[in-house]
């Protein structure tokens, strides 16, 4: 190993500890960050600054093992803090590198958008790995955002992964487009004589797979048939 790997390895040590260090003993920090400063921890407003330019410093510098590292080190608000800070196009990996103990309180704050967002610069074995621990519901609607030759490469490699076999009808989705009526919604299913395992409801979106939102099947039974899917 060379001298400048060495140092290179002992400063992102000691940058993680130090963002773990600010994050989990100056709550003004983390109340500053989620917008939540009291007015007994407004202190020295010029130290205060520096910490949290400090604190994004660090999150700049590090990759996305150290900072899944400062994540799982920190409570419960000092992480969603420092989550707030990491850029869109690192938090994909940093899920990667995250244990699944703290995907819940980091997923549960991230729009659908920002997931698909997180997603899009991993490699599709990534992307794989993610929707299998990913809340069901959610996996649903992602998919549906992805385009057809997408979502039937990620089909095949769920195939093949360790224990996925029989379980890919739960990420098959239907969609439908927003200006289709309910009478043409029931035809399509009729035409297509199955549903996924499971399936309440089907996803609607743009020509462009941009997720507009859920069509539950009560409302497909229970409503006008000449009634559109938008309205």
């Amino acid at each position: 190993m060379s001298v400048l790997h060495k140092k290179s390895a002992r400063l992102r040590d000691e940058e993680r500890a130090r963002l773990i260090w600010l994050l989990s003993t100056d709550k003004a920090v983390t109340s500053a960050l989620l917008g939540k400063l009291t007015l007994a921890e407004r202190y020295d407003e010029g130290t205060l600054a520096d910490d949290l330019a400090e604190v994004e410093m660090l999150v700049s510098h590090l990759p996305p093992p150290d900072l899944a590292d400062a994540l799982e080190a920190l409570p419960y608000d000092a992480r969603t803090a420092l989550w707030c800070l990491v850029p869109d196009d690192k938090r994909g990996e940093v899920l990667l590198e995250a244990s699944e103990n703290v995907w819940g309180d980091l997923i549960d704050k991230m729009s659908d958008p920002e997931l698909l967002q997180a997603m899009q610069p991993l490699d599709i074995d990534e992307q794989v790995y993610l929707l299998q621990h990913l809340p069901r519901n959610l996996t649903g609607r992602l998919l549906a955002t992805l385009p057809a030759e997408k979502r039937a490469r990620i089909r095949q490699i769920m195939r093949y992964a360790d224990n996925s076999v029989g379980s890919i009808m739960e990420f098959e989705v239907i969609t439908v487009r927003p200006e289709a009526t309910l009478a043409a919604v029931q035809r399509y299913l009729r035409r297509l004589g199955k549903m996924p395992e499971n399936t309440d409801k089907l996803f609607v979106t743009t020509r462009n797979k941009l997720l507009l939102g859920e069509l539950e099947l009560q409302t497909i039974l229970l409503n006008d048939a000449q009634k559109r899917v938008g309205r």
